[in-house]
């Protein structure tokens, strides 16, 4: 029985930390969407908010990058030429670095 309420209590945890992420939020929002707790222009503006506060936790002098990327982003590196030769998680990760890292936060 003790097992049972401490197997139930961490899946409420980790559910709960799941759903405190990005892609927990997104995740909620689709199924919102989908089972019509909301429309869609709710969805586009929660969508929004939430994208917001994912951009507002970058600190004001960028995310800090691995030295050899923030190196060769200094050096001109392209991240849009790696698209379709590279995973999807490498290219997203390069995208953000180009838009929020450290090398050059002038340009947000």
């Amino acid at each position: 029985m003790i097992d049972l309420l401490i197997i139930g209590g961490l899946a409420a945890l980790v559910s709960h930390g799941r759903n405190q992420t990005f892609e927990g939020k997104i995740e909620r929002l689709q199924q919102d969407l989908k089972t019509g707790k909301i429309n869609s222009q709710q969805a586009q503006s929660q969508y929004g908010e939430i994208i917001k506060g994912e951009i507002d936790k970058i600190p004001a002098n960028g995310m800090p990058l691995p030295p050899n990327i923030k190196q060769a982003f200094e050096s001109g590196l392209d991240y849009k030429q790696l698209a379709g030769k590279v995973d999807p998680d490498t290219y997203n990760f390069l995208e953000q670095a180009y838009w929020y890292g450290e090398w050059d936060c002038k340009k947000k």
